[in-house]
């Protein structure tokens, strides 16, 4: 018969699972579908800021969006600050830090002339909008090499996301690594040794977006391997990611079919 201390145990730790899958949702819902959000509406201010720069009243309409920003908002636009920025500034009213990274995310993909991609591919392309800012805007036209090994190093980065639904094993992160974190990286380099048939952890690298950006890289020689064509990968890449989404949406909606039959069974019995 289980004591009281166990039966409290077990009910501590079912409250510590609800919350932990609480925690799940709560990222799926606000941080993962918060960023796509966020570049839907980047992407509109993106070609709105396309239109500002063809506009024969360019001048005139930056003009007025500077006037506009300090008369009606009280926001001072200093005199460095780009068109993109101040277009950015208007539309979301955010402060210059952060107004400072979209802008760099715009002005980039303007630079690039990104027309077969959409301005939320090209972001994730680039590794991130914080990616981005820290890259600068680079203004070089890309070699058909560079712009393949791109799009290799972005497989293999979708390849991994949808790999996490599918894990090889799982592991609770070491007190040793609380604090070693980023939330601008998606992942981190867990250093292992193999020894007598199991993997020990011994260390892990800092996570940077350099550090990411290598693995990637490395990752796709790997993943583009054995004569694996670019084709045979966008395939592969897109059966797989349609997959992890189906067992992540099944894992934070689980059927309620196995609970219903359960609670017909108990209102038979006590009948």
């Amino acid at each position: 018969m289980e004591t009281t201390q166990s039966i409290v145990t077990k009910s501590l730790i079912g409250q510590a699972e609800d919350l932990a899958a609480e925690h799940e949702q709560f990222n799926e819902h606000y941080v993962v579908n918060g960023r796509k959000a966020l570049y839907a509406l980047l992407e509109k201010i993106f070609l709105l800021a396309q239109q500002f720069e063809e506009s024969p009243d360019k001048e005139d309409l930056n003009h007025l969006l500077k006037k506009d920003l300090c008369e009606k908002h009280g926001i001072r636009v200093q005199a460095n600050t780009s068109n993109v920025s101040m277009l950015v500034r208007y539309i979301t009213r955010a402060e210059r830090k952060t107004a400072h990274v979209y802008a760099r995310a715009i002005e980039s993909a303007m630079a690039k002339k990104i027309s077969s991609l959409t301005f939320e591919q090209y972001v994730e392309m680039s590794g991130g909008l914080e990616k981005i800012r820290i890259d600068g805007v680079d203004t070089t036209v890309k070699s058909p090499k560079q712009l393949v090994d791109e799009e290799k190093t972005n497989l293999s980065r979708k390849f991994l996301v949808a790999r996490t639904e599918f894990p090889f094993a799982t592991i609770k992160a070491p007190e040793k690594f609380e604090g070693m974190t980023n939330p601008n990286c998606e992942f981190e380099l867990v250093i292992c040794r193999w020894i007598a048939g199991e993997y020990r952890v011994v260390g892990k690298l800092p996570p940077t977006l350099e550090n990411e950006y290598f693995m990637l890289r490395e990752f796709s020689n790997f993943l583009f391997g054995e004569g694996n064509s670019l084709e045979k990968v966008r395939d592969a890449v897109d059966t797989l990611m349609k997959k992890a989404e189906e067992k992540r949406q099944l894992r934070l909606n689980p059927p309620q079919q196995d609970a219903q039959n359960e609670q017909v069974v108990e209102e038979a019995l006590a009948a």
